[in-house]
């Protein structure tokens, strides 16, 4: 074709480019872009560029107009346009894309070889139901094939190794497609076309098993039956190591309660709790009870861990079992099949049923999938690896050759009554983007950052994970894990590599926590010096509260209010009970005013005392005993076990006389140690926050809902049914309100001198507590009368009743209690408060210069 004629004939057309930005790579978007232009009969190309896809078209500026709003509205379920840019092009641009498209009207071609900085890459998602019903089909060609998938399912981030998500750049680059598997990619009119994982049974990965024999050496088994005999292995009471998208699995019968045991024996996890997958709802109501918006997340692409109340109902006999999954607690996570290899374990026990009808239906069998790896340790991904550390764990292993380029654990979220809290950012979300809105504060990302600038942050010592942002656009990290191992420092390192390599992305600036000491410390003060750029120490639970405002659009001033075990405050005294102040003032270059804290408490034996409540119990015991002979009669006599361990421990009682190695802390998480300590639930933890779960689990008991169908809530509602004089609980110290939580311990030792009731004496904290802090807030906003708004952050306010009891008061008191909505709500989002932060204290000190 002579392209002068083409641009003589094409006059009344113009030439435009236009890039979208968002998730629109290994989600469909260039397929679904490609049959809609072909339908329209016009000429282009589209292509990837960076995370980006780039459409070049020869239209009029009406119809690129129209078609932008037709793509907008029937966009493919996975992807998401965030931000779109239209220009028109150079006479030199039309010439060559009229060259290029000389043999077809419109074409995916190449990707650019332009780098393109984004913070767009698709997670992985679990198989849609075209993939579920091909899987089962045994007329089609991928019947039964555990790695079957589609543009809308399947592997992406943990598979991608380099962006554009193209296959050479991903684990699928050493399997070359056949004949008939290319003919698909290549096909508009498949489902497969341009998805960049497919395969099938010949030219695809491939599972076998290894097995251990009665010497407990490991023999290698053939492909063939794989998924068979590991299940007849689960059904025979086994342990299996199964390699899943991000990770290994171990896996067993969540029924058989003696290789649970075994399980956790060998794991060394003794009473963590263990998340059951079920095959589907159905299955999972024997288990927990779910509401309508906790099911669809269960059912989600996503297919997360949902934690949930526990079934209690009679006619499900399942107290045994959670006796050994979740010991101690009213609730449990489950989830439902993640991938179409996890499909395969619930078909082949089921015995190969002929008809689809199986996936909807009850089925018995319930699996513990928890994380392949020893505890403490990061999650195994490589099959070598798990032959070698897994050996004295798994009985049988069901290994497949699809490598993966990133460890990416399950997804944990909480069920409450009307909303799903963010616990852990894995599978299925990561990594997570968001954007900030645009804050009229003067401080705004925008006012200091332009689209190439970022802020590295690294998180918290505990849970970690990192954020990167760039601009507006912040990017956060799959879990990495607590850092008091070495395993887990090196995998922070490597994740850090791969998100700034992955998104071209180079910091100007590195975030981290204000405690002196850690390894995420240490990386940040080397990386710091290495790209010579400033290191921004942020205050532990002033990034809490940054992390909650993220993903709200807050204008206006709020109060903050952190609630977590253990954080330095911006003194540098161990915290984790704050009531802060932020100004969204130009007026103000304050980025946080302290306003208040909750009464410290002693940590006998430092930082020991968070492993042992008992520790905590007794510098409670000894605060309130002093000078109160009444008290002390009634607290030995009531709680004799107090008296034992204080003859048993002389020293320790020495040590708080003379307070030697007690540091003060105003957590609220170490007030809830002392109490499962105080009544005797929990003296030694074996993770994180169980004592104040067990504690929660108590108090549950007795808000068990009604016969009459009255909800927990209501149940919450009716026990906040009462005044407090918040007067008696407050004391102002210098200019800090501090809320006195030892007049509550006296409150109700006087309650259970009555009721004997441990359940009691554990509601009566919770609620009490969030009356208080209720109060608290609402004393503090006399002085600040357009506040209005609290943002809720912190490891506390995973605590269900908690939080719910005291949004409840909150309202009451009219106030707006607000929640992340995907950022975790405990320190594994405590990277995205840091990089808000330390965006407002950059430009902070840049209005600060110009003045």
């Amino acid at each position: 074709m002579n392209t002068s004629l083409s641009l003589n004939i094409n006059n009344s057309l113009s030439g435009w480019r236009i890039v979208f930005v968002g998730q629109v790579q290994g989600v469909g978007f260039r397929p679904f872009i490609y049959n809609l232009i072909k339908s329209l009969d016009l000429r282009g190309q589209i292509y990837n560029c960076g995370a980006d896809a780039v459409l070049e078209l020869l239209a009029s500026e009406k119809i690129i107009n129209d078609l932008i709003d037709d793509i907008k509205n029937k966009l493919p379920q996975l992807a998401r346009i965030d931000n779109l840019t239209q220009s028109p092009l150079t006479v030199t641009d039309i010439e060559s894309l009229l060259k290029n498209t000389q043999n077809e009207q419109f074409s995916i071609v190449g990707s650019s070889d332009e780098v393109n900085p984004s913070l767009n890459v698709a997670p992985d998602t679990a198989p849609c139901n075209d993939c579920l019903n091909e899987l089962f089909d045994k007329y089609n060609r991928r019947f039964l094939y555990p790695f079957i998938n589609c543009t809308q399912c399947g592997p992406r981030f943990t598979i991608i190794n380099q962006l554009p998500y193209d296959r050479p750049n991903t684990s699928m680059h050493e399997f070359e497609q056949c004949g008939t598997c290319l003919h698909e990619y290549n096909d508009p009119s498949s489902r497969r076309f341009h998805a960049q994982p497919n395969a099938c049974e010949q030219c695809g990965p491939k599972l076998w098993n290894v097995i251990k024999n009665a010497d407990f050496n490991f023999i290698e088994k053939s492909e063939k039956n794989a998924i068979e005999i590991a299940v007849e292995a689960i059904k025979q009471g086994a342990i299996i190591a199964m390699r899943s998208v991000g990770g290994f699995h171990l896996v067993c019968d969540a029924k058989n309660t003696e290789v649970v045991k075994k399980l956790r024996a060998r794991k060394r996890r003794p009473t963590k709790p263990l998340a059951v997958m079920a095959a589907n709802s159905t299955s999972a109501n024997e288990w927990v009870k779910t509401t309508r918006s906790a099911d669809e997340l269960l059912n989600s692409p996503q297919a997360p861990i949902v934690v949930a109340d526990v079934v209690t109902d009679k006619k499900f006999d399942n107290s045994e079992w959670l006796q050994e999954l979740s010991p101690g607690l009213s609730r449990l996570g489950v989830m439902l099949p993640q991938s179409p290899l996890h499909w395969l374990l619930f078909y082949y026990y089921q015995n190969s049923p002929e008809s689809s009808r199986w996936m909807r239906e009850y089925c018995s069998l319930a699996l513990v999938m928890t994380s392949a790896n020893r505890s403490g340790e990061p999650l195994i991904t490589d099959n070598d690896e798990a032959l070698e550390k897994l050996s004295d764990i798994a009985d049988v292993f069901l290994l497949h050759n699809r490598d993966i380029a990133t460890r990416c654990d399950d997804s944990v979220f909480s069920a409450w009554s009307d909303r799903e809290i963010p616990i852990r950012l894995g599978r299925g979300y990561s990594p997570y983007k968001f954007s900030l809105m645009n804050q009229d504060d003067g401080l705004s990302a925008d006012s200091l950052f332009s689209n190439n600038r970022s802020i590295l942050a690294l998180g918290s010592y505990l849970k970690n994970a990192v954020a990167v942002n760039k601009g507006n656009d912040i990017c956060v990290s799959q879990h990495v894990g607590d850092l008091d191992h070495p395993d887990n420092c090196n995998q922070l390192d490597s994740t850090v590599q791969h998100l700034l390599d992955l998104m071209k992305v180079k910091p100007n600036a590195i975030a981290c926590d204000l405690h002196p000491e850690g390894y995420g410390r240490q990386l940040a003060e080397r990386l710091s010096r290495e790209y010579g750029i400033p290191l921004i120490e942020v205050p532990h639970h002033v990034a809490h509260i940054y992390s909650g405002v993220a993903e709200n659009n807050l204008t206006t001033d709020y109060f903050g209010v952190a609630l977590d075990g253990f954080g330095l405050g911006w003194d540098k005294k161990p915290r984790g009970g704050e009531l802060l102040l932020i100004q969204n003032n130009k007026e103000h270059n304050d980025l946080f005013l302290p306003v208040g804290q909750i009464s410290p408490i002693a940590m006998l034996g430092g930082d020991k005392s968070s492993k042992e409540p008992w520790r905590l119990a007794l510098s409670l015991v000894h605060h309130l005993v002093q000078n109160n002979i009444d008290l002390k009669t009634d607290l030995y006599s009531q709680f004799p076990h107090l008296l034992t361990l204080q003859s048993e421990n002389p020293i320790l009682i020495e040590m708080l006389n003379k307070h030697i190695n007690c540091p003060q802390t105003t957590s609220l998480g170490r007030w809830f140690d002392a109490i499962a300590g105080l009544l005797g639930i929990c003296d030694f933890q074996t993770y994180e926050g169980e004592a104040a779960m067990r504690l929660e689990a108590l108090a549950s008991q007795c808000l068990t809902p009604a016969s009459d169908g009255s909800s927990f809530e209501h149940a919450i509602k009716a026990k906040l049914d009462y005044k407090i004089d918040i007067k008696r609980f407050l004391y102002k110290k210098d200019s800090i309100i501090e809320l006195n939580l030892y007049e509550v311990i006296i409150e109700l030792v006087s309650e259970y001198k009555k009721t004997q009731s441990v359940e009691q004496f554990a509601l009566g904290f919770h609620i009490y507590t969030a009356k208080l802090i209720a109060g608290w807030i609402e004393f503090a906003g006399k002085q600040y009368a357009n506040v209005v708004d609290v943002i809720l952050s912190g490891g506390c306010i995973q605590n269900r009743l908690l939080t719910e009891a005291l949004m409840m008061e909150l309202k009451q008191k009219n106030y707006n209690s607000i929640l992340p909505k995907k950022i975790p709500v405990n320190d594994g989002g405590v990277a995205v408060g840091q990089i808000l932060y330390g965006m407002k204290h950059l430009a902070s000190e840049c209005l600060n210069t110009k003045n």
